[in-house]
């Protein structure tokens, strides 16, 4: 009997890929859409690996709507439908590695002196850091689950990993001198799991969470509370949801417009230019990655999912295990190896 085996560092990460697997293998609908800014980046030679799907028998069409890029495949067998998907996710893996080394090469060289790595530590669930966080979540949109177990309350679907990255901070110090702005906001971003990786290592940008409009221009949103950030990002199809704390220097502001690129001019010089731009009291878009330091990675359950044991992964820990690409937490990107 035929088994895919795969590998990851924790039970959500690959539940997620359960997820997503099963998706691509149980789809008998005929059409799959696979939706992804970095599609925007496929160069002649991806091109040439979409055509050689098409001639097999299998239709793609690419689209941009609202800011969102995405591919639909039409296949003419379950089969062939589940190949080109996993296929088209490969191309997109390899294109964020690429965008990802990129962009290490750029802060290496803004930051000569200063190693580019990034370290995600869970907090806590009894410190002080995590509670504040938790009753953040709490006061604003989640009913967090609680499990006693062992003598021990477990929180079973709250979980915050603090990122500690010092080229990201650093660049954050520089952009705020440059911007003559001292004070920053804390304020969130909703985000598809396998962008946590991604941002925690080169920082925002804007193909990795478009929102569902984006009427205030083509930058980096970010919402300021839990609730707004359900909001503006309501699309993604994940078995829990992810959001990264952020502290962003939002500056001198003016109310954005679909299709801005940039902030607009303060006046008549136009290398003068607002820091950002907004919609409303609760919205801000930013137009530079260095605006914006990511401080936790919160994974949550959506509200009122009920965990019935903290044992609940372990049926599938057992037969599965996940294993992704070096860029991020993309179910796309794994191996049959069975290695752990």
């Amino acid at each position: 009997t035929s088994q895919i085996s795969l590998s990851g560092p924790s039970s959500e990460i690959t539940q997620e890929a359960k997820l997503w697997l099963c998706g691509i293998l149980k789809n008998s609908s005929g059409v799959a859409s696979i939706c992804n800014n970095f599609i925007q980046y496929f160069g002649e030679q991806d091109f040439g690996l979409l055509s050689r799907q098409i001639r097999q028998g299998v239709q793609m069409e690419e689209f941009l709507e609202k800011g969102r890029a995405g591919i639909i495949i039409n296949g003419s067998s379950a089969d062939d439908l589940a190949v080109s998907t996993i296929k088209v996710e490969a191309i997109l893996c390899r294109v964020q590695s690429d965008f990802v080394t990129e962009e290490v090469g750029a802060i290496r060289d803004l930051l000569p002196n200063t190693e580019v790595v990034f370290e995600r530590k869970t907090l806590d669930k009894y410190s002080s850091e995590f509670s504040h966080i938790l009753s953040t979540f709490q006061h604003q949109h989640l009913q967090v689950q609680k499990v006693q177990y062992e003598c021990q309350l477990i929180f079973t679907s709250f979980i915050v990993e603090k990122v500690e990255n010092t080229a990201l901070k650093l660049l954050f110090e520089m952009k705020k001198k440059q911007l003559s702005c001292s004070t920053t906001r804390t304020m969130f971003q909703r985000l598809p799991a396998q962008f946590c990786e991604m941002v925690s290592r080169i920082g925002f940008h804007a193909e990795c969470a478009p929102p569902d409009d984006p009427a205030c221009g083509e930058g980096i949103y970010f919402a300021d509370s839990v609730k707004k950030a359900m909001d503006m990002w309501t699309g993604q199809k994940e078995e829990y949801m992810y959001f990264v704390e952020a502290e962003v220097i939002t500056g001198k502001s003016t109310p954005g417009k679909r299709g801005l690129i940039l902030p607009p001019p303060l006046g008549s010089d136009p290398h003068a230019r607002y820091d950002s731009v907004s919609g409303g009291a609760d919205i801000f878009v930013i137009f530079s990655s260095y605006q914006a330091l990511p401080k936790y990675i919160i994974t949550s359950l959506p509200s009122g999912f009920l965990v019935g044991s903290p044992k609940a992964f372990g049926p599938f820990k057992a037969t599965i295990k996940t294993k992704y690409c070096n860029i991020g937490v993309h179910p796309g990107c794994f191996t049959s190896s069975s290695q752990g």
